[in-house]
């Protein structure tokens, strides 16, 4: 009767087993869900699956590591496995300290053309010894025909080690679901850059153009006047403009926008001279009209004619001597420059750190925006104030009160999507336009409007371009480059893959401190705690064998 009993149930435990080979029952217990890919990934891997792509990776982030790059390194093999369970991905792990040097030196260059470098490891072991390793957190993802570099860490100098690795671990769906999607996407993006208005030069967006060129092809051009010279680009970009715009470029700024054109605005409210500045120690400060106010306000934006002040701000090198024969530079708090903060309910901005800008103005949003989403990207600290134009900048106004900075979160940076009105809805065509289609009243594009052009400058030194939101006074590394990026694919993604970014993993670091007080207790519990349990399930174990055997055979049964 007993041997009767244990067969079925072995039965029962084969049959159960047969009938689950080859189902998925799984379920994320977390409480960030951070084993969970969203519904748009899932869909997206099906369509793969259904075509029967196989996706190649190479995953460098292996090897001897750190506790934190270790943690990154088994969290990029669950969400590839995730992946995997939806669309074909071979994964091979690649140490680079183990390869030969011919192979080293390829992975290098290959890191040097996507502008990556390996990253050097300083830490400490607790025991006053110095431990340096490096780490290549990068995947090359390849579908067969084209490949693409992989960046799995977000080094940002602003945040700290842990802070970096949280982050990069939030956006690891997003960037290998990305790159996945730029090897099958029959074609890459076309990014133009906006001339003839006294625009930034290519040496000043040199650091933003090589970017984007990871994601999609850029140019630079002129407009023309047929209405049509922007079809082929699925966005523009208007780097800091000096000069007005005439009626035909704005028809055909309008009528590319109509259509579904996306835009960046990078618009300056405020006309002043920095030469002026340096050599007299001020400067008149006026409004500037780019002859695009009734343009983007009827889009649902207005860039204020005002300049922006915050006490968060980057400080500037002022001479403080009163001996002209000698100089004596102190840092002073540039309150003109303000530092930006990036707004956690964006997509586009969520997770940059703040942003730098010099001469910014602020944005109202008007009207209802019926039809639109709406979004604030980027806006003041909570100590700011406005100056309306025309005034005058002074370096001798150095200690500014206060008091005055009584204004906090003042939007300078917005994104639209949705429909918009055409300003030429009831308007003739104008004549220096070669129009060969009747005008758009009404179309859905998306558009970004910042309220400053410099967000977009980067420096240059010995006539090379340094990296964009670096401050070469401060040496510190500002957000600018994530954020505009952010905003270019945001414009030219039709897929809504940025949306993707929104997942929030909390950080749950162990205290250090208490670790240290607490070592001994913790050593002994771990080794004496599991030998309890397994004392204790032996004596379980004992005793009911001594009741089921200690009774007669039959009474068994």
């Amino acid at each position: 009767m007993q041997t009767r009993y244990y067969i079925l149930s072995l039965l029962a435990v084969i049959v159960l087993n047969v009938g689950l080979l080859g189902s998925r029952c799984r379920r994320d217990l977390s409480s960030d869900h951070r084993y969970t890919i969203s519904p748009t990934t899932r869909e997206m891997l099906r369509g793969w699956h259904t075509e029967k792509t196989t996706f190649s990776v190479d995953n460098y982030l292996c090897g001897e590591l750190n506790a934190g790059f270790s943690a990154l390194s088994q969290s990029t093999a669950d969400m590839l496995r995730e992946l995997g369970q939806y669309v074909a991905i071979e994964v091979r792990q690649q140490d680079p300290t183990e390869m030969e040097a011919a192979e080293q030196r390829a992975l290098h260059d290959l890191l040097e053309r996507y502008g990556y470098h390996p990253i050097e490891i300083h830490e400490s072991t607790g025991k006053g010894e110095k431990r340096q390793t490096i780490a290549y957190p990068y995947l090359r993802v390849s579908n067969g025909t084209r490949s693409t570099l992989v960046a799995l860490v977000d080094n940002n100098p602003m945040r700290t080690g842990q802070e970096n690795l949280n982050s990069s671990e939030q956006s690891l769906e997003y960037n290998i679901v990305r790159a996945m999607a730029q090897l099958q996407s029959p074609k890459r993006s076309k990014v133009a850059f906006i001339e003839g208005h006294g625009e930034l030069p290519e040496l000043n967006t040199a650091s933003l153009e090589f970017a984007l060129s990871r994601y999609c092809d850029v140019y630079y051009g002129r407009l023309s006047s047929a209405d049509n010279c922007l079809d082929e680009f699925d966005c523009i970009i208007l780097a800091d403009p000096q000069t007005p715009f005439t009626d035909a470029d704005k028809y055909i700024i309008d009528q590319y926008i109509m259509r579904g054109g996306r835009v960046l605005w990078l618009l300056s409210g405020v006309q002043m001279s920095e030469q002026v500045l340096s050599q007299q120690g001020f400067t008149p400060v006026i409004a500037r009209d780019l002859r695009l106010q009734d343009m983007l306000f009827r889009y649902g934006v207005r860039v204020n004619n005002d300049l922006l002040q915050d006490v968060s701000c980057l400080p500037i090198r002022v001479d403080m001597s009163t001996d002209p024969t000698r100089h004596d530079y102190h840092p002073m708090p540039w309150t003109y420059a303000p530092l930006l903060s990036c707004s956690a309910d964006s997509y586009i901005s969520r997770g940059v750190t703040q942003v730098s800008a010099v001469f910014a103005s602020t944005i109202d949003l008007v009207g209802e925006g019926e039809g639109q989403h709406r979004q604030i990207l980027l806006t003041s600290s909570s100590t700011a104030k406005t100056t309306g134009t025309p005034a005058k900048v002074d370096l001798e106004d150095m200690t500014p009160l206060i008091e005055t900075f009584n204004r906090s979160n003042l939007p300078v940076g917005v994104a639209i999507d949705g429909r918009f009105e055409s300003l030429f809805a009831h308007r003739l065509t104008p004549q220096e336009v070669e129009s060969s289609r009747p005008t758009a009243k009404e179309g859905e594009s998306r558009q970004v409007i910042i309220g400053s052009g410099s967000i977009a400058r980067n420096e240059t030194q010995s006539g090379r371009p340094l990296p964009l939101g670096f401050d070469r006074y401060t040496q510190m590394q500002f957000g600018n480059c994530d954020l505009l990026t952010n905003a270019v694919l945001y414009l030219t993604d039709s897929q809504n893959l940025l949306q993707l970014r929104q997942k929030d993993l909390q950080i749950r670091l162990l205290s250090k401190k208490s670790i240290k007080q607490s070592l001994t207790t913790i050593q002994t519990l771990s080794i004496a705690l599991p030998l309890l349990v397994l004392l204790l399930t032996a004596m379980c174990f004992y005793i009911a064998r001594k009741q089921i055997y200690s009774k007669p055979y039959n009474n068994r049964l």
